[in-house]
């Protein structure tokens, strides 16, 4: 897996690749193409893709990307609210 390098363009250019996904997989488990158990193994195959990628420096982030994804923001706007 080829990672962009650290500049602006870069990081722009994940954000937008990791948008793109997440809403890809969102409409398939809207209409039933996929199950959320498949979007898990998905999740978890993407860490260890991060994990066994050599990306100096930036596998904490990726990962904590990765974990978030499929966060409800609503569920981390209540968590901030208290």
């Amino acid at each position: 897996m080829k990672f962009a390098r650290r500049d602006k363009a870069g990081s722009a250019n994940g954000i937008a690749a990791l948008a793109i996904v997440k809403m890809l997989l969102d409409a398939l488990l809207r209409k039933d193409l996929i199950s959320q158990e498949e979007i898990d193994i998905i999740m978890n195959c993407a860490e260890i893709e991060v994990t066994n990628a050599s990306a100096s420096g930036d596998l904490d982030e990726a990962k904590s990307l990765i974990e978030n994804l499929f966060k409800d923001p609503d569920e981390e706007e209540d968590r901030t609210n208290l």
